[in-house]
């Protein structure tokens, strides 16, 4: 499993931003609600970690947009209220962010015609000398209804990419309902039955930014991870929300067959 930051907030962390590209942001249409603000804290159970002694783990963060309504700033800071990560987000000419810069790693996007993400690469800085270097990347496929089919990841060794690992996805309505990993060449052993709400994500630009592959693109929020294997590195997992009136999550709880729980609230700026 990964840092609680990963598990918590898949792409919430890997985003942040300062729109700072020879390109200007895009003007964006302001939705009924803008999230401006959200928390995750995650709980262990005592029964299921009686050695862990951990307190709840908590991370804040907080979105803000520039003169044009695009995304422009996510900062987050730990249980503390101390700030610890933010990012830079660069658009090209149509719109569409090219590239995540952080302080030590950074992403850069490439696109095809029609604006699906067909590449997004890893880069990061050595410890000690900050040489910045290719970590990897991700390649995309879609189907001709535009909807994401295959994704795979290429890990560079030596200057070399190696093909790691592939996931295949099952779309319906916009939302991925089934999901299998495997290494290439291999058969499928991680298998995924997703299902979800009809209402608004609390941010589409924020969610659809940074590409996770266990937890791909959708269009609505997810109420259940079915992960069929017993495989306790990524568990299955069921998530319960509150909405407001015009749709958007303000509470989400999501509870892991592992004795984990993450209780997330969202903060907006309303119409």
């Amino acid at each position: 499993m990964k840092t609680f930051v990963r598990l918590a907030v898949p792409f919430m962390l890997l985003l942040g931003s300062s729109c700072s590209s020879e390109s200007p942001a895009p003007v964006v249409e302001i939705p009924p609600c803008q999230l401006m603000e959200q928390t995750a804290s995650l709980h262990y159970d005592p029964v299921q970690y009686p050695d862990l002694q951990l307190k709840p783990q908590t991370i804040t963060t907080r979105l803000e947009y520039n003169d044009r309504n695009a995304l422009a700033t996510v900062f987050q800071t730990d249980y503390a209220g101390v700030y610890f990560d933010r990012a830079n987000l660069k658009y090209d000419g149509k719109g569409l962010v090219k590239e995540i810069v952080h302080q030590y790693y950074r992403y850069v996007n490439e696109y095809d015609g029609q604006g699906k993400l067909l590449k997004q690469m890893r880069f990061a800085k050595r410890m000690g000398d900050l040489k910045e270097e290719q970590s990897g990347y991700y390649t995309l496929r879609y189907n001709s209804q535009g909807e994401l089919t295959e994704a795979q990841y290429f890990n560079m060794q030596s200057g070399q990419p190696v093909a790691e690992l592939i996931w295949r996805y099952t779309y319906v309505a916009g939302d991925p309902v089934g999901l299998e990993q495997l290494v290439p060449g291999a058969d499928s052993y991680y298998h995924v039955q997703m299902t979800y709400d009809t209402l608004h994500l609390p941010s589409t630009p924020y969610a659809h930014t940074y590409f996770e592959p266990l937890h791909p693109p959708s269009a609505h929020n997810q109420l259940s991870y079915t992960v069929l294997e017993n495989n306790p590195s990524y568990p299955s997992h069921t998530t319960a929300y509150t909405y407001n009136e015009a749709g958007y999550p303000v509470t989400a709880t999501t509870r892991y067959t592992d004795g984990r729980e993450l209780a997330m609230t969202y903060t907006y700026r309303c119409k």
